[in-house]
């Protein structure tokens, strides 16, 4: 019990016991931020290896199978450039404005634009720079690279609010945030890994480019590019800090963003230490607390292919398809909370506590009473006794008849009513206490055997006492305050207690020696047919044991009072005890 005690301690200060979990939904919402201007005013596409392309059409082969029925593919690959007012483009078909490479559908969803791809099928298709006509098994696509987009910055934000009002505890709570932004809270980003990798204190623009973005996506990257349109110059360049995978200019891709607040390192640890395997790591002593909390921004990779398809022309012999694709960032919800303290939450860690620190007791209870054989069921015996009524009784009658018997070898003196040998002496006690110690010389002398009797003797004349009162506080003012004492308010019960006599005598012994279960008063009081009855005690009495106490006097035949004292008498013979009784003097 001592181990389960210090153990529930343990994990109430370790599990943040008696606090309570409130939700404060993290919303993230996604803008450019103004430092992509300045980028795009320093970018060169003449420098970009995405853009070191042939310059003209080329013409390469298709298997049947790939896309039926065509064979042959004229393909042109063209990187287009921003225009410096970023608003108005010239007569330059690969010039585009800010309109042009971006859509923020909402402050949640932003598409930035990385490939616009035109596909010419048909006899009659027009193409610039192509001196030659399409054939039935020919198709031509014409692809322009939006390389310049990967010197985009993102701008990201956040804002927070606790879903249930903190409960009051003493003030403890008075700090929790209830509502904030990014600008509130320190800003830590995980990389694809789970591990921290960027960190932006309150107040600080939560900004980073596009590649740096597709990098810190945690997700798979199981891209399958179309065969027909394959950019096969781009290679399977991974990507880095500053430019994209080779694979997202072909098929695109889709992130998530959210946003999870904490107030407390422990979170951290069992939410995003658990993801990683490694709750321990001091990586994740991030300081969070009330005043100041930490929010954890995680980018997925959710889908490696974001591209639209729409039919642009369709005419006899000239159908001209178009097809762009893009990067998608959408800001979701989190499901974080701030941790509060709470009345409810320490009561129900209590109560279940108080359920654990029993359980050792009952295992060892169990494993006493039934895995331990013939001794378990000397356990049994001591553990789960069967007590009836009227047996407990009958018991406490012989009891009292044989303690009778050991009375009146002990008896030496008169008893409170003048009897001769209805009482026992305290100087005789002491004499037969002085043989019972007779081998324990050696720590108890003489005048300890005589401290010893003197307070067994009036202890027992003590409970005596104690039990005249109970018997007798219908009248009176009695409190028992067990081993404090008892006191009477009722002066009349006072001046016969001065009155008393030091004799222990039969009720006193039979007291004192009786069952603890039902004793000489006890028994006294249950077969009393002249006392009062409540209505409980009437109803669940043994029906026979009520039939006997309060049947008529009439009614018991002196047959059988004949039979009760051949009985005692038998009783006597059998104990062997002469009766030592002499009239009063």
């Amino acid at each position: 019990s001592l181990s389960t005690l210090i153990f529930c301690i343990w994990n109430f200060a370790a599990t943040k016991g008696g606090t309570r979990k409130l939700p404060n939904a993290p919303q993230v919402s996604i803008g450019f931020s103004m430092r992509t201007f300045s980028n795009l005013d320093i970018y060169n596409r003449t420098k970009d290896p995405v853009c070191l392309f042939p310059a003209g059409w080329t013409r390469r082969n298709i298997p049947r199978g790939d896309f039926p029925p065509i064979q042959h593919v004229y393909e042109r690959f063209q990187c287009t450039f921003m225009e410096k007012n970023r608003s108005i483009c010239g007569a330059d078909p690969l010039c585009r404005d800010v309109y042009e490479t971006a859509k923020p559908r909402d402050p949640f969803h932003l598409d930035l634009f990385v490939k616009d791809q035109y596909i010419h099928v048909g006899q009659r298709a027009s193409l610039n720079g192509l001196n030659t006509s399409l054939s039935s098994t020919d198709a031509a696509i014409d692809t322009a690279i939006h390389a310049f987009t990967q010197v985009y910055m993102y701008n990201f934000g956040y804002n927070f609010a606790l879903q249930i009002r903190p409960p009051w505890f003493f003030g403890a709570n008075r700090n929790l945030k209830s509502t904030g932004t990014h600008r509130d809270a320190k800003t830590v980003v995980l990389d694809a890994t789970g591990m921290p990798a960027l960190t932006f204190e309150p107040g600080e623009d939560i900004e980073f480019n596009v590649p740096h973005a597709l990098q810190l996506a945690h997700g798979p990257r199981n891209s399958v590019p179309d065969p027909a349109s394959r950019l096969e110059r781009l290679g399977k360049f991974a990507g880095n800090h500053e430019r994209l995978p080779a694979w997202v200019f072909e098929t695109g891709a889709m992130l998530h963003v959210l946003a999870n607040c904490y107030s407390d390192d422990y979170d951290i640890r069992e939410t995003a230490g658990a993801s990683v395997g490694d709750r321990s790591h001091s990586t994740w002593d991030l300081g969070a607390s009330s005043e100041k909390p930490v929010c954890l921004m995680q980018l997925h990779l959710v889908a490696s292919e974001a591209v639209d398809l729409g039919l642009e022309l369709k005419e006899p012999e000239n159908v001209k398809r178009f097809e762009r694709t893009f990067v998608r960032v959408v800001g979701k919800q989190g499901t974080s909370f701030f941790r509060a303290y709470d009345f409810n939450a320490i009561m129900l860690y209590l109560t279940s506590a108080l359920v654990l620190l029993a359980l050792p007791k009952r295992f060892i209870t169990f494993f006493a009473l039934n895995c331990l054989g013939q001794l378990s069921k000397i356990y049994r015996k001591v553990v789960r006794q069967d007590f009836g009524v009227r047996y407990a009784c009958a018991r406490a009658v012989l009891q009292s008849v044989s303690q009778l018997a050991s009375f009146n070898e002990l008896a030496d003196c008169r008893g409170p009513d003048g009897t001769y040998f209805a009482g026992i002496s305290k100087k005789h006690l002491r004499r037969c206490l002085q043989d019972v110690v007779r081998n324990r010389s050696d720590e108890l002398d003489e005048k300890e055997v005589a401290v010893l009797a003197e307070f067994a003797y009036s202890q027992v004349l003590l409970a005596q006492q104690r039990q005249d009162r109970q018997r007798k506080r219908e009248n009176s003012f009695f409190f028992d305050l067990g081993d404090l004492g008892a006191f009477d308010i009722d002066e009349s019960i006072a001046k016969r207690e001065e009155a008393k006599t030091n004799i222990l005598d039969i009720d006193a012994f039979c007291q004192a020696t009786a069952s603890e279960i039902i004793g000489l008063d006890t028994l006294a009081r249950l077969f009393d047919a002249d006392r009062k009855i409540w209505l409980g005690e009437r109803l669940f009495t043994p029906h026979d044991i009520s039939r006997k106490v309060h049947s008529e006097p009439g009614k018991v035949s002196k047959n059988a009072a004949d039979a009760t004292c051949s009985c005692m008498g038998f009783a006597s013979s059998m104990l062997g005890v002469a009766p030592r009784r002499a009239s009063s003097s």
